[in-house]
C-alpha cells in the first residue's frame, strides 16, 4: 500500500458520514484525465467550499472540481446554463478589465493521484458531468498546480423559454463554441469525442437543454478552423456575448 493511497483512506475515514456513505475514491488510472476552465487560472488551486453551490450540495467538503470533458466542466459551471446570468455578466458581459482574455475561459489539465467520486447525493448533476473531487489529504495535495493547455470562448447561445414566460430566464438549447488547445493528448470534449492540438469550432445542441447530460447522443458539430479564423471570431465576440433572439424574447 503506497503513502499516497494510506492518506487519501485516512483522510476519507475522519469525514462526514454523508461523504462516507456518497462517495468513493478513484486513481487516475480509473478516473482518466481531469479538466478545469477558469477566466483567471491562478498558479494553483487550493481545495475549498465552492462559493457558487446549489442548495442541494454537499456543504462540509472542501474540494477542487475537475472534470474528464470539456463539456463536461460548462455543465458544472453553472454560468453557463441561465440566460441571466450571461446577460449580467456572471460569465462574460462584465469581464473584469485586468482579465486579458476577456470573455474567455482557460483550459487546464490537473494532474493527481487520487480524487474523489461524488454521487448524486452530495450534489445532483455528477452523473451528467462525471465530476471528482480533488482534496487535501497529504502536504503534496495542499494545492494542486494546473497545466494550461489551451483556450475557448462561447461565440453565440441560443435559449429557449419552454414554459413561454415573459423575461423569464430561459434554457441555454445549444451555443457555439471556439476552442483552442496545445495538448500533446487529445482533448476530450465529451467522454468518447476528442480533438486534437489545433483551433475549433464546435457546435452543441443538447438533446436535453433543461438537464444537459455528456453522456446523451446530443448534437455535436466539429470543425477544423484556421488561426486566423479564431482571432476574427474571438475579436467580433469573445468581449461582448451574442446570442440569437427567439421570438420570447423580443415580447
Amino acid at each position: 500500500m503506497t503513502d499516497d493511497k494510506q492518506l487519501i483512506e485516512h483522510w476519507f475515514k475522519i469525514q462526514s458520514k454523508e461523504l462516507q456513505r456518497n462517495a468513493q475514491i478513484v486513481t487516475k488510472e480509473q478516473a482518466g484525465i481531469q479538466y478545469h476552465i477558469d477566466k483567471n487560472t491562478p498558479s494553483q488551486f487550493v481545495p475549498r467550499m465552492p462559493r457558487s453551490a446549489f442548495d442541494d450540495e454537499n456543504a462540509t467538503t472542501p474540494r477542487f472540481t475537475t472534470a474528464p470533458s470539456i463539456l463536461g466542466c460548462m455543465i458544472g459551471y453553472s454560468s453557463y446554463r441561465y440566460l441571466d446570468e450571461f446577460i449580467n455578466g456572471y460569465a462574460v458581459g462584465t469581464a473584469d478589465k485586468k482579465d486579458e482574455y476577456r470573455g474567455g475561459y482557460e483550459i487546464s489539465e490537473i494532474d493527481y493521484s487520487y480524487a474523489i467520486k461524488p454521487n448524486k447525493k452530495l450534489i445532483s448533476e455528477c452523473d451528467r458531468t462525471d465530476e471528482l473531487w480533488l482534496v487535501s489529504y497529504s502536504k503534496s495535495t495542499i494545492a494542486y498546480r494546473p497545466k494550461k493547455i489551451g483556450k475557448m470562448f462561447i461565440h453565440q447561445v441560443v435559449f429557449t423559454n419552454k414554459d413561454h414566460v415573459q423575461n423569464s430566464a430561459g434554457i441555454c438549447e445549444s451555443y457555439v463554441i471556439y476552442l483552442h488547445h496545445e495538448s500533446e493528448s487529445d482533448l476530450h470534449l465529451t467522454d468518447k469525442l476528442t480533438v486534437p492540438a489545433g483551433y475549433w469550432k464546435i457546435t452543441v445542441e443538447w438533446k436535453s437543454p433543461s438537464e444537459p447530460d455528456v453522456h446523451e447522443e446530443n448534437q455535436i458539430r466539429v470543425e477544423k478552423i484556421s488561426q486566423s479564423e479564431w482571432t476574427k471570431a474571438k475579436v467580433g465576440k469573445a468581449a461582448m456575448l451574442s446570442h440569437i433572439e427567439k421570438p420570447w424574447m423580443s415580447w
